[in-house]
């Protein structure tokens, strides 16, 4: 079983932070809820990246670099290995003929996000041991 949580606020002080995950996402960031998170990008990051846990790997969108420094350094501090998904080009699947990836909607958030869940998804897989390491079907990235 799997369960996929969604923080509220996100960050350090959300009510998500009690489970112990397989692997964290952070998705785009962007100047919301400055009320709470902060008034820059650079704060309301550093907030986001309180979902990192220690041992734990985490996978972020591409952010603005001020929010991405922010998010490495957060990582670093708590032991946490913090890498950007790559591109939803990147990744490929042996079952689809053309071997890459196809989204109903257009878009460009709609292939980061994606691009973020896929990479999250073949983490998943990675460490609880549910790769296809017979038949070589698990999702691959033309950088690994």
């Amino acid at each position: 079983d799997v369960a996929v949580i969604e923080v509220g606020l996100g960050g350090r002080l959300d009510a998500t932070n009690v489970v112990s995950p397989v692997v964290c996402g952070i998705s785009s960031l962007g100047l919301d809820h400055t009320n709470v998170l902060g008034n820059t990008i650079e704060e309301i990051a550093w907030e986001k990246a309180g979902i990192l846990k220690s041992g734990v790997p985490a996978i972020t969108s591409p952010q603005p670099p001020g929010a991405m420094n922010r998010l490495k350094e957060r990582a670093r501090e708590v032991s946490c290995n913090l890498v950007e998904a790559p591109p939803l080009s990147e990744f490929s699947v042996e079952s689809r003929p053309s071997g890459g990836l196809e989204l109903g909607l257009q878009g460009d958030v709609q292939q980061i996000n994606a691009a973020l869940a896929v990479g999250l998804c073949h983490t998943w897989l990675l460490r609880t041991g549910r790769a296809d390491t017979q038949t070589g079907g698990e999702t691959q990235t033309g950088g690994e």
